[in-house]
């Protein structure tokens, strides 16, 4: 994968997006994972015992929980990540949770300047993305900031390859 690019993975579950962060990782990148699923699980799953895991949580209380509101809490601890890692590499799972307690514009603000980001310091920012859970607008103007990659790419246009 191209290093200073947002790619959205666009698939129902976020599988492949954390198959492909778990192979970048393995192979020498640093990784940061925000997630809605509980951290001990993904950890267990996905074999990322140092790497560190965050849990997207309004009512977690865990030194590794992270406000979904407002949208900076989020940017940054990525932007934190990014400045401080070689070669990094960040899962953002759960954009259709940032959406759900915020509003679709400023979580939009939030992937331009991760985007920004993530281009200024060579990372690579992966996200998940149900398509389903947004209108046609809404996509467009995803579409314009990041890479499609994923199985449902196709149907939406300027599909990215992949090879990690």
């Amino acid at each position: 994968m191209d290093r200073g690019i947002t790619y959205v993975v666009l698939e129902r579950d976020a599988g492949q997006a954390f198959e492909i962060f778990k192979d970048l990782v393995t192979h020498g990148a640093q990784g940061l994972c925000i997630t809605r699923r509980a951290p001990k699980a993904v950890m267990a799953e996905y074999g990322l015992e140092r790497t560190p895991v965050l849990w997207l949580s309004r009512v977690a209380a865990e030194k590794n929980a992270i406000r979904p509101s407002p949208p900076e809490n989020v940017a940054m601890s990525i932007e934190h990540f990014i400045v401080a890692s070689e070669r990094p590499v960040v899962l953002l799972d759960g954009f259709e949770y940032l959406v759900s307690h915020n509003d679709f514009g400023s979580v939009l603000a939030l992937l331009h300047d991760l985007n920004e980001s993530v281009a200024i310091h060579e990372s690579i920012l992966l996200v998940p993305f149900d398509p389903s859970a947004f209108n046609d607008r809404e996509i467009a103007l995803i579409r314009r900031e990041v890479r499609l990659i994923g199985p449902m790419a196709e149907e939406f246009g300027h599909v990215a390859r992949i090879s990690t």
